[in-house]
């Protein structure tokens, strides 16, 4: 991984953040180091042990030797959340959940992966899925995750960071605003909100996503 610095130490007396990426997310290390340094020029102060959200991704700051503050972010691999150096996943997700609300035309509204949803009993078990959103509430994202099989069965609830790591496919999906439809299956993905519906038999950008399997 490459590290990418601000230069908050010299400009404001700030410990620089240091973000770690690989090469193919480095487009995305110039908006990430300008919102920090945006945010102190502001007056906020980040110390080590800070968490800061950075689209659904909560990441946290922890200071190194040269008192410089790295981004570290979930590894996706265990419940509680396992830390690990560098941003690939954050910046990976942030813009897979951006094109998806742009292909459907609608500005994103992120969640964090703290916040909950309610899940069916089946919902990670198989590859098909169907996920709606309703209006978020305080802790309550207002996603609603269901596996086919489970239509009508109650589902309970977890946090979203839980249910991803259940099923990562949910995570392009995640930034959709209230009113948002997915359904995933092997077949296709099928996105829709209002009278707008794209899908990955007619849509280039879905169409690779499904073939990901991501």
């Amino acid at each position: 991984m490459t590290d990418y610095r601000t230069n908050l130490r010299t400009a404001y007396g700030h410990p620089d953040i240091v973000v770690s990426v690989d090469p193919e997310f480095d487009v995305g290390t110039e908006w990430l180091l300008g919102f920090f340094e945006t945010e102190v020029r502001r007056g906020l102060v980040f110390e080590s042990g800070q968490t800061v959200q950075i689209g659904w991704m909560v990441s946290m700051l922890k200071g190194n030797h040269d008192v410089d503050l790295e981004v570290w972010e979930p590894g996706f691999d265990a419940m509680p959340v396992n830390w690990v150096r560098g941003v690939n996943k954050t910046l990976r997700h942030l813009l897979l959940q951006r094109e998806v609300c742009a292909q459907l035309g609608v500005e994103p509204d992120f969640p964090s992966l703290r916040q909950s949803g309610v899940v069916s009993a089946g919902y990670g078990t198989g590859g098909s899925f169907v996920m709606a959103r309703q209006e978020p509430s305080g802790n309550d994202s207002g996603w609603v995750l269901v596996a086919p099989e489970d239509a009508n069965v109650d589902g309970k609830r977890c946090s979203l960071f839980e249910a991803a790591l259940r099923n990562s496919r949910l995570i392009p999906f995640l930034g959709l605003p209230a009113g948002s439809q997915v359904a995933y299956s092997n077949a296709k993905i099928r996105v829709s909100r209002d009278e707008t519906t794209v899908a990955s038999d007619s849509n280039e950008f879905l169409r690779r996503l499904h073939a990901s399997r991501t």
